[in-house]
């Protein structure tokens, strides 16, 4: 466990991973539509950085479907 810009992750790594960070994952509120929802977000690399995000249901993640969030730093945006 870590938090990692305000996100408390949990750290998975493979059983015979010799190199790499392994997979992240944790969940942080968003406001969507003026209602805070739990967003759970999955991280890679070094930094972290977010692949994934998943929601509590399918009407949801169809609603959600390619929404980026200002405070999670993203695959295409890390530096």
């Amino acid at each position: 466990m870590g938090n990692i810009r305000g996100i408390d992750f949990l750290n998975v790594r493979g059983w015979n991973q010799t190199a790499g960070d392994g997979e992240y994952y944790g969940v942080k509120q968003e406001n969507v539509a003026g209602q805070n929802i739990d967003v759970m977000v999955e991280a890679g690399g070094a930094g972290a950085w977010c692949s994934q995000t998943y929601y509590a249901s399918v009407d949801l993640a169809k609603k959600q479907q390619g929404q980026k969030y200002d405070d999670i730093t993203y695959y295409d945006d890390a530096d």
